[in-house]
């Protein structure tokens, strides 16, 4: 099994699966110094970080898996004490590649993480519409309830598995 982070940052979410990573695909410099990702290269060394998609032909091997945490700042407390106002999703970068990372590839399984307030922006409706291809699971709960210590911290997950490659 092949796993490929699409706006994962420096690669928490993907260190589980750290011998399947193939690479992650970050379009947010907030994970780079100076264009450099050191950590994700500290615990991926063999694997490559792109800013953008790579076509299916300059992959050396299509992932099975897909997982990523596109930005939430447009509805986060941080963003609300900034803006005063949560914002849409709509055309937020990270998640349009996370979004065009899945049609292109078509993994197998795909685990998106974010904050309940995109499904406002992204009905489960839309998601169903948007990854036709998949079976949806939607969870909304505490990071606790995954092993995490964070109580307070809720997030949404969604996974999707392909429904001709079960």
């Amino acid at each position: 099994m092949t796993v490929l982070g699409v706006s994962s940052g420096n690669g928490v979410m993907l260190y589980p699966f750290k011998s399947m990573v193939i690479g992650n695909v970050e379009l947010r410099s907030d994970y780079t110094h100076r264009g450099i990702p050191h950590q994700y290269n500290l615990n991926f060394p063999d694997t490559f970080f792109l800013k953008s998609l790579p076509s299916n032909k300059e992959m050396f091997i299509l992932p099975d898996i897909i997982i990523g945490h596109p930005k939430c700042g447009n509805s986060s407390r941080l963003a609300l004490s900034r803006g005063k106002a949560f914002k849409s999703h709509k055309d937020e970068p990270s998640l349009d590649l996370f979004i065009a990372s899945v049609i292109q590839f078509s993994p197998r399984v795909f685990l998106l993480e974010n904050l309940p307030k995109l499904l406002e922006t992204y009905s489960k409706e839309d998601f169903t519409e948007i990854f036709s291809d998949y079976a949806l699971t939607f969870w909304v709960g505490s990071m606790e309830e995954l092993g995490n210590s964070q109580k307070n911290r809720i997030r949404l997950i969604i996974t999707g598995v392909h429904k001709k490659k079960l």
